[in-house]
């Protein structure tokens, strides 16, 4: 064992709201953070709240031309139904950007809106095998 090595270039940036977002058929962008160049890794999650009739809502968190990850939910058509869309992203950037939660939907709010995003030394992002 050796003297205990320098700490790696990590940083978290959070930026939440909890305020209730009406989302409409074009998408709208929730909730972003600035990030200088680098290497990170983003998570983002939406609440999805019923507000009619065959509520629908998709969410994307993207680092504009570098990465994207979408998902999406359609909830039941029953009263006090709600669910969850939580999206992440491994990316590198060689100059300043911003990352961005953009949601768009139907009958449905997006709540308690929660971004995260952390900087690390480098980040390795390649396809798993398919499992059949």
């Amino acid at each position: 064992t050796g003297p205990i090595g320098p700490i790696g270039p990590s940083n978290v940036y959070g930026r939440y709201n909890d305020a209730a977002t009406t989302v409409t058929a074009a998408w709208k962008a929730v909730l972003d953070i600035d990030v200088q160049p680098g290497s990170y890794w983003a998570y983002s999650k939406v609440w999805v709240e019923r507000q009619g009739a065959s509520p629908s809502m998709q969410c994307a968190v993207d680092a504009p031309g570098i990465a994207t990850d979408y998902t999406e939910v359609t909830l039941p058509d029953v009263a006090g139904s709600d669910g969850n869309l939580s999206n992440q992203i491994v990316f590198t950037t060689p100059a300043a950007t911003t990352v961005t939660v953009h949601c768009k939907g139907n009958n449905a709010q997006a709540v308690w809106k929660k971004l995260t995003v952390l900087k690390v030394g480098a980040v390795t992002n390649s396809a798993g095998p398919n499992v059949t």
